[in-house]
């Protein structure tokens, strides 16, 4: 999808991925949030397939990043995915930082699961989405 789309319209590629993720991820980890507000009543095939839909959903927003960093710098492409994936690193650790903060250094005491897995529903989708606007893919002449 990314490659078929990318040579005739540059912009739609990366955006019809990054788009998919987002639905993706907003499904899988809304309905993990909405069983888990329920007290985890809901059937183990149907947490499984939540969990898989929103780690699909995450793979395709990586896969993007990845992608888009390597086709716009040729050139340093090792330079690229390192800096994607220290990049796409980082954000998780801030992410953990930031809930175990809210939780109050974890426990029972803290933030409920629903509200994390509501979170992840809601922000990781909403900033691809903002940023999409500016994803492009450069194309690349080699000067001699």
């Amino acid at each position: 999808m990314f490659d078929r789309l990318a040579g005739p319209y540059p912009r739609a590629g990366p955006r019809a991925v990054i788009a998919t993720g987002c639905l993706l991820m907003a499904g899988g980890w809304g309905r993990l949030s909405r069983a888990a507000a329920a007290g985890g009543d809901a059937p183990y095939a149907a947490i499984a397939a939540a969990a898989a839909l929103g780690g699909f959903g995450a793979t395709f927003l990586d896969t993007a990043a990845l992608a888009l960093a390597v086709a716009n710098h040729p050139a340093h492409r090792g330079t690229a995915v390192g800096v994607t994936k220290a990049g796409l690193g980082l954000s998780g650790a801030c992410w953990a930082t930031a809930w175990t903060a809210a939780a109050g250094g974890g426990g029972s005491s803290g933030l409920p699961v629903a509200s994390l897995l509501r979170g992840l529903a809601v922000l990781p989708p909403a900033v691809a989405l903002v940023a999409c606007a500016g994803v492009n893919r450069v194309p690349f002449i080699q000067a001699d």
